[in-house]
């Protein structure tokens, strides 16, 4: 996954697996990624590592780790350094994707394994669960307010899907 620095135009993402890096590609060249950040304490043997990151509008990412343990790392985007860690328990089961909503100074979290968009606090509380049943595998999450809708994506059948709210 890959969030965006609507400022500088820089682009972060995260690295999966073997390394698990938090890695940025700079605008507005976009040549080559540097690593940001390597997480260590979260697992790098198995596909349930960083999964997911956002861009939190005040120079700090949230990243988070799918699984083993479910975590949300707030880290500095300008050197990596991690700000806050939070293990999250209870509603959610898999840390699938991450989308910041300023507007309401809270964390949307796809779960693909409950098949759930969840809008939430920073910390990770479950504000309101929404179904995403007819999803096979919900991994891209982006909310859109002019359209008055969330995309989510699923990874197994690289489908897109629009979900309509009233007062998003």
């Amino acid at each position: 996954m890959c969030t965006l620095d609507p400022a500088t135009g820089d682009v972060y993402f995260v690295v999966e697996r073997e390394k698990q890096e938090v890695r940025r590609v700079r605008a507005p060249e976009y040549s080559e990624s540097e690593v940001l950040a390597v997480i260590t304490e979260v697992s790098s043997s198995s596909n349930s590592g960083l999964e997911a990151i956002t861009w939190m509008g005040d120079g700090t990412l949230m990243v988070g780790n799918q699984a083993s343990p479910r975590l949300l790392l707030r880290i500095s985007a300008t050197d990596g350094s991690i700000i806050s860690r939070k293990e999250i328990t209870g509603d959610i089961t898999d840390i699938s994707d991450l989308c910041y909503d300023a507007e309401r100074n809270a964390l949307w979290i796809a779960d693909s394994e409950t098949r759930t968009i969840n809008l939430c606090d920073l910390q990770g509380n479950v504000q309101k669960s929404y179904s995403v049943s007819f999803i096979d595998n919900g991994e891209g999450l982006c909310i859109d307010r002019e359209r008055q809708c969330i995309w989510v994506s699923d990874d197994t059948t690289s489908q897109i899907y629009k979900i309509n709210f009233s007062n998003l």
